[in-house]
């Protein structure tokens, strides 16, 4: 898959349809903007165990998974056009109906197999035959369900922060990941976890600028890591944390560190990680959420969603009830409050968290 922008033909295409359109209404004085195609399916990125889970009671986790077993991947989206034409050679797709930016799908056997679309969004896509020439623009969108989880070849448990409602209006998708590691522990060379296609999953479907490694490094956990694995352009941070029982206590300068990174928009898109993504990253990412105004029942879910990964054993709530009864000991009506001051109290500073939340909120 290649992201292609403003490419020639494309951009002809476009100014033709619009020129077409121009001179169709010209003559009455009247200039009309094409109107974009309403969607004609709606698809879900969940699997059916995934969605029996969302909607079920959140504490319903074992029901459906244990986290013994790989059920983290997501759906794709399968465009079928077996009936339409057998010259079908690709699809262009974008969220804009202006083609300003694309991805480009194979079209193999008919169909286009979509992997890692944003939830809750509209695509608008057209297909290429083998002449070189153009199908009609059409339309289809995915349900709004969180989480946004996705398939990352060699990760497992990874997926997005964003898609869940605040009060100001929802968190953004696309910029900030969290997921198990992508590299061996304690080994004496760099060894991947992350195949090469997974490699090209990170960096070019979701443009990963920074990683973020919590794994401590004064015992090798990082497995000899001094930059990313993910090569040139991918910024590394080790920020150790520890999983014990004073997490909360003893973590204050990564976590410090982290939110100041959180407040740079140069470091996004950013992927996090701990070991299997679980504890310190559940850590972590019930802090983000909780300072971004996300309700307690959603990130309990979202935490326990990692069951659905191959993390060697089931989590349950209770690691995120004590994550909140901590909080709850510091000042404020909400949890969010509280977070904020929880953060403040340990040097985060005020400024930091005010930009974190602008470029992760959407209104």
């Amino acid at each position: 898959m290649n992201v292609l922008r403003g490419q020639r033909k494309r951009f002809y295409l476009i100014i033709s349809g619009l020129l077409a359109v121009i001179f169709l209404f010209v003559g009455c004085g009247e200039v009309s903007a094409p109107t974009p195609p309403e969607p004609t399916a709606t698809y879900s990125i969940h699997t059916e165990l995934q969605k029996g889970y969302l909607n079920d009671n959140a504490m319903n986790i074992k029901v459906y998974a244990d986290g013994t077993a790989e059920k983290s991947r997501p759906l794709p989206v399968t465009l079928d056009f077996t009936e339409i034409s057998d010259d079908i050679e690709k699809v262009e797709l974008s969220k804009n109906f202006s083609f300003d930016a694309v991805t480009t799908y194979p079209v193999t056997d008919g169909k286009a197999e979509i992997y890692n679309l944003e939830i809750g969004t509209v695509y608008y896509y057209w297909t290429k035959l083998t002449d070189g020439s153009y199908g009609e623009i059409a339309a289809f969108a995915t349900e709004d369900a969180a989480p946004r989880n996705l398939y990352v070849d060699g990760v497992t448990n990874v997926r997005d922060l964003g898609g869940r409602s605040v009060p100001e209006g929802r968190v953004r998708q696309g910029l900030l990941y969290r997921g198990g590691r992508l590299n061996q522990n304690h080994t004496d060379t760099p060894t991947p976890k992350i195949t090469e296609e997974g490699i090209r999953t990170m960096k070019e479907t979701l443009g990963i600028k920074t990683e973020v490694d919590l794994r401590r490094a004064d015992d090798n956990e990082i497995g000899s890591l001094t930059a990313s694995v993910l090569g040139e352009g991918v910024s590394y941070h080790n920020l150790p944390m520890t999983a014990s029982n004073d997490m909360l206590t003893a973590n204050y300068p990564s976590i410090r560190a982290f939110f100041a990174l959180l407040a740079d928009k140069r470091s996004y898109p950013l992927y996090f990680h701990c070991s299997i993504g679980t504890d310190r990253t559940g850590f972590t990412a019930f802090l983000m959420l909780s300072v971004l105004g996300v309700e307690l029942i959603d990130i309990d879910r979202d935490y326990l969603f990692s069951n659905f990964g191959n993390i060697g054993g089931d989590r349950n709530v209770l690691n995120v009830s004590g994550f909140a009864l901590f909080i709850s000991l510091f000042p404020g009506e909400t949890l969010q409050e509280k977070t904020v001051n929880y953060l403040l109290n340990m040097g985060v500073t005020a400024e930091e968290i005010a930009a974190f939340r602008k470029i992760m909120i959407e209104k």
